[in-house]
């Protein structure tokens, strides 16, 4: 007996299997896709991590963070310790006050021979700051001492070292920083002293 073969069913045969590939293809697309739009394609250049801003933290040797210590006394709007952010750097240990007449904070000094710190308009700030000049000003509290003055704009930082005289360590125990702002018409602008520290 002879076989008759059908050539209806030698025809489907390929197209048969090009539908299942074309198929399974479309299903491997779709997903690649929801992998993407869902974050879970690990190498989509659009969805990466967010960028950390760069940390510093700089207290060694015995210094003391000035966010660690109890103010002598404060007069100021708006008073933090903490984190701030200036000009895109994170300073965990800081002191932020708010700029304008007779606001100022005072911190014992006796026993130590310098401040340093990192003085700049907060990030957060900037946008109120803008257009303005900030000039923080640290002043051991005792006879002619001179003081020490900074002055920054938004975008800007500053690192300062301010010497404590012999007179502040032995006697007077204050510091008193004060804050103003030029023009003296800007209203709501604060300053940051970025992981300020006695040593």
């Amino acid at each position: 007996m002879v076989e008759r073969k059908n050539p209806e069913r030698e025809s489907e045969g390929p197209h048969t299997k090009l539908t299942t590939y074309l198929t399974a293809l479309g299903v491997a697309i779709a997903y690649l896709a929801l992998a993407y739009a869902a974050h879970w394609w690990p190498f989509s250049p659009n969805h990466g991590p967010t960028p950390t801003p760069p940390v510093s933290s700089s207290c060694t040797n015995g210094c003391t963070y000035l966010s660690d210590l109890q103010p002598g006394s404060v007069n100021s709007g708006d008073f933090k310790v903490g984190t701030q952010q200036i000009n895109r750097t994170t300073y965990p240990n800081s002191v932020r006050l708010a700029c304008g007449a007779d606001w100022f904070v005072t911190y014992p000094a006796r026993g130590y021979k310098v401040l340093t710190a990192v003085v700049g308009v907060p990030d957060d700030n900037a946008s109120v700051a803008a257009g303005s000049t900030v000039t923080v000003t640290f002043a051991p509290m005792i006879g002619n001492v001179a003081a020490a003055r900074v002055s920054v704009s938004p975008g800007q930082s500053q690192s300062v070292t301010v010497n404590l005289p012999g007179s502040v360590q032995g006697g007077e125990s204050q510091m008193e920083i004060s804050c103003s702002v030029s023009p003296s018409t800007a209203d709501g602008v604060e300053v940051a002293l970025g992981n300020a520290a006695l040593s």
